[in-house]
């Protein structure tokens, strides 16, 4: 999968969110910070009728500016429009051209 994903970039309509796998340890500690946890970003491209085209998910040394920024450079297509809950450090999109729209849902 990893072979395949990294011969296509996501373009048009994207949605992108962060989010971590494992779980809490009993002594460890919660949250984004959990150093038993691993982060990765999860993204989506989509028609113009939102239905899902291609998917990644790329593991991330963390989800701060500069991280997402890089990513964004090596997997999305420039002049893609994305759409993400709000977290600051996405709109690191920018600096791979796309433009960013956030989204909440109630």
């Amino acid at each position: 999968m990893t072979e395949r994903e990294s011969r296509y970039a996501l373009s048009g309509k994207v949605q992108v969110d962060d989010t971590y796998l494992g779980g809490e340890r009993s002594d460890g500690k919660v949250g984004r910070n959990s150093e038993d946890k691993i982060a990765f970003v999860a993204a989506i491209s989509c028609s113009d009728k939102d239905h899902a085209l291609h998917i990644k998910l790329i593991t991330v040394s963390g989800i701060k500016l500069k991280t997402i920024a890089k990513w964004a450079c090596e997997n999305l297509v420039a002049s893609s429009t994305v759409y993400f809950d709000g977290l600051a450090c996405l709109g690191a999109v920018t600096q791979a051209g796309c433009s960013h729209e956030s989204t909440f849902v109630a």
